[in-house]
């Protein structure tokens, strides 16, 4: 039978690189500015939970007031928020390097202690709490793409904050010339600390947790217990004027040895074919070489029989055919009947308008057991070609994949039935097909569901559409939430 699964469909795709010895990948990845701009407002909650955590160093000042020479302190200054709103981003590629990114009209916020003591006598003293805050702050970037161990990898090489206009509140004073006193220390000293704080948090800290992110991706992948996916970055990503591209490559194999498959000559993937935020674009001769490595491991092959208890399926009942194919119930009256399917040769695939087809020459056994005895008897066998159509959709990270009967001929091959030819057996092959192969590849690949199609962890595409061309599948989309797509 068809082994196809969910997981498969996205990082099989990956074979051609060892197998052929190929630098041309079969999967890419394609990003457009909108996408970039979108995996911004999706990831910025992540950012503003990093900033509550950074404290700026504290700072002692001596002044002089109206009350002599002053020891001020400030302590525990902390960034409340940074509040970017998606229409003041601007993000732009910048070709060959990686991204530019700016942000405008940034409203900050801060909280702080302070505390100031007179160095003299009397020694007065005083304490307590101020905030601070920008509503016209910028942000300003530049964003190495590369790769490292194999994986995706960012790096921060510029980075700039400009508070701008700071507005402070102070609490807990009742001398009305500090207020000037600790607005000048704050626009001299703190706010420097503040925006390097800024630039910290997006140059470091948020650098960090990304390729932390990525380094914790397992790049070697079990489909199933027979089938593993070698799913590693082979080269820096591609970046245009207009678009970023990941390109990946790998090998299917067992996970007790390799399987090489002879003979595939890839070609180049096309870039931005339209424009989706993201889009996913997998070579049809990569569906090719999954379905060689799972012949190779004598995986395409299923039994088609009733397994409820002893109620036959309409179909799997010699008395479903009594007139429709007489000889067969003659020939075992009410004989509980099952399908034997195993294909003789590799499965191929191949691209039509709107839907993706696999070939595949197969033998279809039928064998009948009677009421009375406890062992199966082959009745018939045929050789069959049947051509499957495969719709591939999207349900928040997981493919599936729906195989439908497109085309098949069929001839006799075996018979131990009198009276029967293979006219006779038309629209039996039919109902096989569609009632005994069909669900069983449809199920089977709603057991295997993976998260093939998360960007970074919780981040997936949304509204999903699949597009079909002569030599590739493509799936595009937006980028969100998975918490939010899973409601």
């Amino acid at each position: 039978m068809f082994h196809m699964t969910s997981h498969v469909m996205l990082h099989v795709m990956l074979l051609l690189l060892v197998a052929g010895g190929w630098a041309q990948t079969g999967v890419e990845y394609v990003l457009t500015q909108e996408g970039v701009n979108q995996i911004i407002d999706v990831v910025w909650p992540d950012v503003d939970a990093l900033i509550t955590t950074v404290i700026i160093p504290d700072c002692t000042v001596e002044v002089d007031s109206p009350l002599g020479t002053l020891d001020i302190t400030l302590s525990q200054v902390t960034i409340k928020s940074l509040d970017i709103t998606p229409e003041h981003i601007v993000a732009s590629f910048v070709e060959g390097v990686g991204m530019n990114g700016g942000a405008s009209e940034v409203g900050a916020t801060f909280a702080l202690n302070w505390a100031w003591e007179m160095q003299n006598w009397p020694y007065t003293s005083d304490s307590g709490t101020a905030d601070a805050s920008a509503e016209d702050a910028s942000i300003q970037g530049t964003f190495a793409l590369g790769m490292d161990q194999y994986r995706p990898h960012i790096e921060c090489t510029d980075m700039s904050t400009d508070l701008g206009d700071v507005q402070i509140e102070i609490n807990g004073s009742s001398y009305a010339w500090f207020y000037n006193i600790f607005a000048d220390i704050f626009m001299s000293t703190l706010e420097k600390d503040a925006e390097a704080a800024i630039d910290m948090v997006v140059s470091t800290v948020l650098m960090d947790e990304l390729n932390t992110a990525f380094l914790e991706t397992d790049t070697d992948i079990p489909i199933d217990d027979s089938v593993d996916l070698d799913m590693r970055m082979m080269s820096p990503p591609s970046i245009g004027s207009t678009y970023l591209s990941e390109a990946y490559s790998g090998m299917v194999h067992s996970p007790m040895y390799d399987i090489e498959m002879p003979g595939f000559d890839p070609s180049p993937l096309p870039l931005v074919i339209d424009s989706s935020p993201i889009q996913l674009v997998c070579d049809a001769m990569l569906f090719d070489s999954l379905y060689y490595t799972y012949y190779m491991e004598d995986m395409f092959q299923g039994v088609t029989k009733d397994t409820n208890s002893g109620e036959a399926h309409d179909f799997l009942n010699t008395n479903a055919w009594m007139d429709q194919v007489p000889a067969l119930y003659d020939y075992c009256p009410g004989c509980n009947m099952r399908v034997r399917t195993n294909t003789t040769d590799v499965p191929t695939v191949s691209m039509a308008p709107g839907a993706m087809l696999v070939s595949s020459s197969m033998l279809m056994a039928v064998d009948v057991e009677s009421v009375s005895a406890s062992e199966w008897v082959e009745a018939f066998t045929l050789s069959v070609d049947a051509v499957f159509s495969v719709d591939v959709s999207v349900q928040v990270t997981n493919i599936t994949l729906t195989h439908t009967p497109y085309t098949f001929d069929a001839a006799m091959e075996d018979n131990h039935v009198d009276g029967l030819t293979s006219d006779d057996l038309e629209w039996p092959l039919v109902v096989f097909l569609y009632e005994g192969v069909t669900p069983f590849l449809n199920s089977w690949s709603d057991q295997h569901n993976f998260a093939i199609v998360e960007i970074y962890p919780g981040v997936a595409i949304t509204d999903p559409h699949t597009f079909y061309s002569d030599t590739y599948v493509m799936v595009g989309g937006g980028i969100g939430r998975m918490e939010m797509m899973e409601q």
